[in-house]
């Protein structure tokens, strides 16, 4: 059992040194576009990788999504699992050629024709990927990840300093993941299948998580068009910016959930809950005090990042930092409605939360102003938080009560509220400083405290 336990953090390790080479490598990105371009020209970049992530979800009917619960389904053991992962990808391929083919005969233009492309080849690798993440083949994923981000950085750095415009960042997304997609059929030399059975589980199970995808695209994206339509593009280029910084902490939890959401469908089929509690309880702990690294210190790094023109938005972080812990809990409750196959209300959920994100919007933006946005979606954050796990309880009546992580929240809360007092004292600059080292350093033994605990309770 602790070679598995083992096992588990080796992979946890992994994807979270992933997720910190991307961070580093998008905030290096983010600090070349807020030097290299225009804020008009940045924020049109901005909503190219919005409105991207959007398409990517048509390209393939949401394939990506069915791969890992496919994996791990007892009643469709005797169907080639390889032969399934193949089937999405010729799907995705097929259908990404005809959206693209229509799209230049409409000569809609430059923008969209190049975002289709990106959308079908990110699919193309993102089902492969996900194929790795199944198998707990996370020395791969973590190379090929790697790989793409490096290809990316460098394609587009080239054409930056070459006196490219906003286009570069769309050449760069754009044939990183060609590349990376030659790459693999060259060496796998896979065989083209598109099987009907395998077709019919991508679409049952993916189809009604289409709408889920779509309202999580408002959730995450609506507020920087919104800000485009009604402010200006140079609010979208810095809510986009304090946004980018605050993803760090998504990518904590991305990583984490990379690396247990196999272990969690075991676990359900194993009905061993008491495991699942403990290693939630010390995950909570670890998002917190990331969280409270960007909240502590968000001034520091916006400035270093941003230049004096985006240092000013490092007052957004609580709310999004906020949000994003909300985001963690409401993954755990989203992953029992994965297990037990209700995509349907997974998607009737994230629907409610995503039209409750633009009313906000539309309302905040007039009174408040662009930063009004990190607010709205912290509000949005919790609400959904609440639907799936009204859902989830009401699925499986073993599922983890929310009050098992209200002591964490409490000490979250504690530190934020601290923070905000020195804030608000306006101290000189060198005792501000010293005040917040000296009250975060408290979070370190804290955080390690819960991982002795999670490693004396847990097996694996």
């Amino acid at each position: 059992m602790e070679n598995s336990n083992n096992k588990f953090l080796k992979n946890l390790s992994l994807y979270v040194v992933y997720q910190g080479i991307f961070f580093v490598i998008t905030m290096i990105m983010v600090s070349i576009y807020t030097r290299a371009l225009s804020q008009d020209a940045f924020g049109e970049f901005s909503l190219f990788k919005t409105y991207a992530s959007i398409t990517c979800v048509f390209i393939g009917l949401n394939a990506p999504s069915s791969i890992i619960r496919r994996f791990h389904d007892n009643d469709e053991k005797s169907e080639d699992f390889s032969s399934y992962v193949m089937t999405t990808i010729v799907f995705s391929l097929l259908m990404g050629v005809v959206i693209t083919a229509i799209l230049a005969i409409l000569n809609v233009g430059f923008f969209w024709i190049w975002m289709s492309i990106y959308s079908t080849f990110y699919a193309i690798v993102n089902i492969y990927l996900n194929n790795l993440r199944a198998k707990n083949n996370a020395k791969l994923f973590v190379f090929i990840s790697v790989a793409k981000d490096i290809l990316y950085l460098g394609i587009t750095c080239f054409l930056l300093f070459n006196g490219g415009g906003y286009e570069s960042g769309i050449y760069g997304l754009t044939v990183s993941l060609i590349t990376i997609s030659v790459i693999l059929f060259i060496w796998k030399h896979p065989k083209l299948k598109l099987e009907k059975n395998s077709l019919l589980y991508t679409i049952k199970f993916s189809l009604p998580l289409i709408p889920h995808t779509i309202s999580s695209f408002i959730l995450n994206n609506i507020d920087r068009i919104l800000i485009g339509m009604f402010i200006s593009l140079s609010a979208v280029a810095k809510y986009s910016f304090i946004y980018q910084l605050s993803v760090g902490l998504n990518l904590v939890i991305l990583s984490i959930n990379q690396a247990w959401q196999p272990y969690f469908f075991d676990f359900l089929n194993k009905t061993n809950i008491k495991e699942i509690i403990e290693y939630l309880k010390m995950i909570f702990t670890v998002v917190s005090f990331v969280a409270l690294g960007l909240i502590f210190f968000g001034e520091e790094i916006a400035f270093v990042l941003g230049g004096s023109e985006y240092s000013d938005t490092y007052t957004m972080l609580i709310p999004l930092c906020l949000g994003y812990v909300c985001v963690f809990l409401y993954s755990i409750y989203v992953n029992y409605n994965m297990y037990h196959k209700k995509t349907s209300q997974i998607s009737i959920n994230t629907a409610i939360a995503g039209a409750l994100n633009i009313v906000l919007n539309y309302f905040a933006f007039k009174k408040f102003g662009y930063q009004a946005a990190a607010y709205t979606t912290l509000i949005s954050y919790f609400v959904l938080l609440l639907l799936h796990y009204r859902i989830a309880k009401k699925n499986n009546t073993s599922t983890i009560r929310l009050k098992e992580f209200f002591s964490e929240i409490l000490k979250l809360l504690a530190f934020i509220a601290v923070y905000i007092f020195i804030y608000y004292m306006n101290f000189d600059q060198t005792i501000d400083l010293i005040l917040r080292l000296a009250i975060f350093s408290l979070t370190i033994p804290l955080t390690y405290r819960r991982y002795t605990c999670w490693r004396k309770n847990t097996t694996m």
